[in-house]
């Protein structure tokens, strides 16, 4: 788990590609703008390692957004999160605890979408957020769980959403 730009925060990043890249751009631009509005501040532009990007700053939260190329965009609580997307270094999918999720909901490399959360690494963020440590018997509790999952797919028929829990043994 990567902390977002509020270490009380975690990343939380959400990449698209979707068939109209151009309208689905619009649609997130007009969210952020929207969203800025109704909290009192302004949409501000940025460069990030020659990278146009997009800053929402609202109850202390920043939210990132940026087009990646013509067909992908990017929108991320990470003040890391587009170069960690784009850069080199260690990936979400070289994670053993994101492969084993992702084997066990036949997660494949092309999806509608997917949600994975790192159920046993929310215990530093927990212990943050409630300024000491959990007590035993809860983070013996957390550290049951390894990790969720769910994962969209769509068929002719409609879509599919499959999800996975996994725990540590």
């Amino acid at each position: 788990m990567r902390p977002g730009g509020d270490s009380s925060v975690p990343e939380v990043t959400l990449v698209l590609s979707p068939p109209d890249a151009d309208k689905t751009w619009e649609t997130v631009d007009r969210l952020a703008h929207t969203v800025a509005r109704q909290a009192g501040v302004m949409v501000r532009t940025d460069t990030e390692h020659g990278r146009e990007v997009h800053l929402v700053d609202a109850e202390g939260v920043t939210v990132r957004y940026a087009r990646l190329d013509g067909d992908t965009m990017i929108v991320t609580t990470g003040e890391a999160g587009i170069d960690g997307f784009t850069g080199g270094g260690a990936k979400l999918v070289s994670s053993d605890a994101y492969r084993r999720a992702a084997d066990d909901v036949g997660l494949d490399d092309r999806t509608g979408g997917f949600f994975y959360l790192d159920i046993d690494g929310l215990v530093p963020l927990l212990e943050t957020v409630v300024g000491e440590p959990l007590p035993a018997d809860d983070r013996a509790a957390v550290e049951k769980l390894d990790a969720f999952i769910l994962e969209a797919s769509r068929t002719a028929d409609g879509s599919t959403l499959s999800g996975f829990l996994r725990l540590n043994d």
